[in-house]
């Protein structure tokens, strides 16, 4: 998650992508979980405020022909639909971090540990 700044978007600190970039940058240990085989979904900001401004004034109208006989999850007759509007990109943790390793020019200092109680692979 973001704050909105008028002149540009800035991670949270607690955000891990803030927290990876940082410890990277300070050569400070930080731990990569599942050894390294998390997939995850990174969306920018942006991108998620300008899919609701695409749909804003699109307001959802209801199917007259869905039937609950035979519900087409597509449709519903209520007057409202789900958006998916984040990425649909799982990316690699380690690729992550390979590619910041790559901008900044410096190996990651990684304590690698097993999967986290309560994570869920992707």
């Amino acid at each position: 998650m973001s704050e909105i700044h008028p002149f540009k978007v800035k991670y949270r600190p607690s955000c891990r992508k803030f927290k990876l970039k940082q410890a990277h940058r300070r050569r400070v240990t930080f731990q990569v979980f599942d050894l390294g085989k998390m997939v995850r979904d990174f969306t920018y900001f942006d991108d998620i405020v300008e899919g609701v401004l695409r749909l804003v004034d699109q307001p959802a109208t209801p199917d007259p022909k869905w039937s609950g006989d035979a519900p087409n999850p597509a449709t519903s007759f209520a007057p409202y639909r789900l958006y998916n509007i984040g990425n649909s990109e799982p990316v690699p943790l380690m690729r992550y971090i390979n590619a910041l390793e790559s901008a900044l020019g410096k190996k990651a200092v990684m304590n690698m540990l097993p999967m986290q109680a309560g994570d869920v692979r992707a």
